[in-house]
């Protein structure tokens, strides 16, 4: 029973929809104007640090790239912090390395420490599976590999950045952004889109039900865990009760003590 509770309490500490999502890094968003590069981003890293420290950009990388012959998403992150979390084996580190989802896996039949070839605009590369990892997003068939990896596959593009601001105004990194880089990228307020906040607001009503749920099952397991030991109690103490009842106690006297037995020694 406790072994549960604290399963449940550790799920509901743990549980954060964004996390799975992977939705809402920052109060400001910046989109490609065309030639969003991994060179631009480190540049306009450096900018965003000189106007605030304490600022972050959370940077993804992503395009449709052929995996063993059929086409899926594979993603990079620029900071190994926005990486996917990992259900077995390890993130990848090198260029030759790929992390799956489990339902990828499962598809092309491979597992951790097998070979999986990548295409992408002509070139053609062998990968070695580090992990497995799980992902919502489309319909839950990606990949992940590093952006040296990435970069090898010729592919040097950023698709989607998020900027986390520290002690800078929202306005004024903003119109700095924009005045700075803005031949090539556009920052504006992050808002999150109706579509992304129904799928959210999905996925965490599905997650709380299932807490929910598991909290019913405890209580009634619990109830009849207690039954079950204080039936035992009762038919191993019959005799000390026939003792206590000629000694003058009265039934409700009996209860009292087996109550606060139970009370002391259950938690």
């Amino acid at each position: 029973m406790v072994f549960f509770l604290t399963c449940i309490i550790l799920m509901v500490k743990s549980f954060d929809p964004d996390k799975i999502y992977g939705v809402a890094k920052g109060e400001i968003v910046i989109t490609s104007r065309g030639g969003f590069t991994y060179a631009l981003c480190g540049e306009m890293e450096k900018a965003v640090k000189e106007a605030d420290e304490g600022a972050v950009i959370h940077a993804t990388s992503m395009n449709r790239m052929t995996i063993d012959d059929d086409l899926y998403s594979v993603y990079t992150y620029l900071k190994e912090e926005d990486y996917f979390n990992i259900l077995s084996g390890r993130h990848p580190k090198y260029d030759n390395e790929i992390m799956l989802t489990d339902s990828l896996s499962e598809l092309l039949g491979k597992k951790p420490w097998d070979t999986v070839r990548v295409a992408y605009n002509g070139r053609k590369e062998e990968f070695v599976v580090t992990g497995l990892y799980q992902y919502v997003g489309d319909f839950g068939l990606t990949a992940m590999v590093t952006r040296e990896g990435m970069e090898k596959l010729d592919f040097r593009y950023v698709s989607y950045c998020q900027l986390k601001l520290g002690s800078s105004g929202l306005e004024d990194m903003t119109e700095m952004l924009n005045e700075r880089f803005g031949e090539k990228i556009a920052a504006e307020k992050y808002v999150i889109s109706e579509s992304d906040k129904k799928y959210r607001d999905l996925i965490a009503a599905i997650m709380h039900s299932l807490v929910y749920a598991m909290y019913v099952i405890i209580m009634v397991f619990s109830a009849v865990v207690v039954a079950m030991a204080c039936r035992r109690a009762f038919i191993r103490e019959r005799t000390d009760i026939g003792i206590f009842r000629a000694m003058g106690f009265t039934s409700r006297d009996l209860r009292i003590q087996f109550a606060l037995r139970f009370m002391l020694t259950l938690p």
